[in-house]
């Protein structure tokens, strides 16, 4: 009417309703059932009966057909199906490039209400769920198909009544019949491809009673393709007399026998929420967070993704964040087309996104030392409770904040708050966060310091943090053994180096958490061995035969700390004027000596950096007894 200058349309308020501004989807697995039965069936006799709709009373194969190929169901649905069984969009994107074209009225206020869920929550549809399943078989027994042979023989009708030749011929021989129905329309998967339709009837005649035969009738299946999104779980108004029935009977007697199953849910996105709202014009790909965006005039977005609409609104019903039927008011929605028909100087910006059931509270997960927590400014009542079994912290409200402050630095543990809140539009809701206090001991499982196991002479010799990172640690105390000493460091890392004036072996790098009483360490290997803590043991009795072996042993044995790792030398040794026998351990040698007298044994562990010092210990060598050996005997005792 704008377009014609001769026209005046005398309107001020433009609403447009859950309008399909973008397209109309119903489930491509259930009208791919839908058009499979009417070309199977609707040149057969089944083809005069009705089905009932639900709440729109009963139609024909017919007409069932004459509404797939009208052309405001094919200009609607964003995909539908041919009489060929193909998918078909053609008449959808032409009506698309039609509107883009045209546009929106120019002289109005325009306005849209959307009857998708407020909080953005999905239909409650799993992944290529099925969406209407209907199974079944039923046939005649012995007696009856007998009857049938003595006198008239029914089982032909089945044949003629699906216009099958074969099973027509098939129902004169004798014996009993069973046919066995299939029908399976799923959803479209969230991700991937899958089969989103199957048909299915055979027909069986067990021929004597005895062999079967079964004819095929119809075996179709229909995939969907890649690219195809999970658009029957998104936001938006729900299919208008949605059905959800569960039933099933069967019954076996003396004459004939049946049973079937039927299960259907079309609760499905009818008015996708971006369609209602006509997010991008048409002119963007919209992704999954374009659908399940939380959509409001409050925030509405902005760019290509921009709703055409000065103001609209979507659906939110108290206590639930559930998708209302297409066309449909509740007191929320009607409230606020109430404010726009009052023509009035105030703009309704309706927004109880803040009111979701899957609103979080605001705030840290972990706390170190202070933390606010807080829920929408918006609501009017909040009352908090701080579940606290271990006495972690204090608090204090602040209408809709709370601050939480630790007690004890070196306690750690789990604090849990639960808030209602809300206000006399949007409702009530519950909210509930598990906050960390300090630094648990699960988060040290993996922490480690990585570097070199061995720190030899003057060279510098850096450690990092690895496999831990917390909030709560913003810096480290680094500490070392006395025979080190630390070059430089920081938060994660620190650099040390070989204390000269300590002879000592095993190292110690420790990480200090702040705020806690935990530690990371690396135990280290410092420069080369001291002989304090080496010894030369001899193994078994001092009264040794001549000519017989003595066992001697090093033992090394200096200060280690924890966190070291097994210690890691080996042992040389001096052993003159002697019999030499070796072990595979080299802390381990056989002697046997040449001479009587005084024998200095000396022996020092090796290391990664070098040589350490010599421990020499003195034995005595008792006199031969004429071949050649005497007794071995340690200077001083053991």
């Amino acid at each position: 009417m704008e377009n014609d200058s001769n026209l005046d349309h005398d309107t001020n308020l433009y609403i447009s309703h859950d309008a399909p501004h973008q397209g109309a989807h119903l489930p491509l697995g259930i009208l791919h059932m839908g058009r499979h039965v009417v070309n199977e069936f609707i040149q057969t006799p089944l083809g005069n009966i009705s089905i009932p709709i639900n709440g729109a009373g009963s139609y024909g194969l017919a007409t069932i057909d004459d509404l797939l190929d009208a052309p405001a169901v094919n200009q609607i649905l964003i995909n539908n199906v041919d009489t060929n069984g193909n998918r078909t969009n053609t008449a959808h994107n032409t009506w698309q490039s039609e509107l883009q074209t045209m546009g929106y009225p120019q002289q109005t206020r325009n306005i849209a209400l959307s009857n998708a869920s407020h909080c953005a929550s999905g239909q409650g549809l799993a992944s290529n769920e099925e969406l209407v399943t209907v199974t079944g078989e039923g046939g005649t027994s012995v007696l009856t198909s007998i009857i049938e042979l003595l006198f008239i023989n029914f089982d032909p009708l089945i044949g003629i009544a699906l216009n099958d030749t074969s099973a027509t011929l098939l129902g004169f021989l004798p014996g009993n019949s069973n046919l066995d129905l299939e029908f399976r329309a799923n959803a479209f998967p969230s991700s991937g491809t899958a089969r989103i339709y199957k048909g299915r009837l055979t027909y069986e005649k067990r021929f004597l009673w005895l062999i079967p035969i079964t004819r095929t009738i119809f075996n179709k299946s229909k995939n969907s393709e890649s690219g195809d999104k999970f658009i029957d779980n998104y936001p938006g108004g729900v299919t208008p007399n949605g059905l959800a029935i569960a039933e099933s009977d069967d019954e076996d007697n003396w004459f004939y026998n049946y049973d079937y199953n039927i299960n259907i849910n079309l609760n499905f996105d009818f008015i996708p929420v971006t369609s209602a709202l006509d997010v991008g014009s048409g002119n963007t790909n919209l992704d999954d967070n374009d659908y399940f965006r939380q959509y409001t005039s409050a925030n509405p977005p902005t760019g290509d993704r921009s709703i055409p609409f000065v103001n609209f609104a979507t659906s939110s019903n108290q206590n639930n964040n559930l998708n209302a039927e297409h066309i449909s008011f509740n007191r929320r929605n009607g409230d606020w087309l109430a404010e726009e028909l009052d023509a009035d100087a105030n703009i309704d910006l309706f927004n109880c996104t803040p009111f979701c059931t899957n609103t979080e509270i605001t705030g840290d997960d972990v706390l170190c030392t202070t933390g606010i927590y807080s829920v929408t400014d918006l609501a009017t009542t909040v009352n908090w409770t701080v579940i606290d079994p271990d006495n972690l912290v204090s608090f204090n409200t602040n209408g809709n904040e709370i601050t939480l402050n630790q007690l004890n630095p070196n306690n750690f543990g789990i604090v849990t708050l639960n808030v209602i809140y809300g206000n006399q539009r949007c409702g009530f809701v519950t909210a509930t966060k598990d906050i960390e206090v300090g630094i648990l001991p699960d988060n040290l499982n993996n922490a480690s310091l990585t570097g070199a196991t061995s720190i030899c002479g003057s060279q510098y010799y850096t450690y990092n943090i690895s496999g831990f990172s917390h909030p709560c640690v913003t810096s480290i105390n680094w500490t070392v053994s006395p025979n080190l000493t630390i070059v430089s460091q920081n938060a994660n890392s620190v650099t040390v180096t070989n204390n000269p004036f300590n002879d000592q072996y095993a190292g110690l790098i420790t990480a200090n958490l702040p705020n806690s009483s935990f530690v990371i360490e690396k135990g280290v290997w410092v420069g080369v061995p001291s002989n304090d803590g080496l010894t030369i043991q001899k193994i078994g009795s001092y009264d040794l035969a001549v000519g017989q072996w003595t066992k001697l042993k090093a033992n090394y044995i200096p200060l280690l700390y924890p966190a070291n790792d097994p210690l890691n030398v080996t042992f040389e040794w001096q052993i003159p004027y002697s019999a030499i026998r070796n072990y595979p351990d080299t802390a381990y040698k056989d002697v046997r000596p040449n001479n009587s007298g005084q024998l200095n044994i000396g022996v020092r562990a090796v290391c990664d950096c070098g040589n350490g010092e010599w421990k020499y210990r003195m034995f005595n060598v008792s006199g031969g007894n004429g071949n050649g050996g005497g007794v071995l005997t340690p200077v001083g005792g053991n």
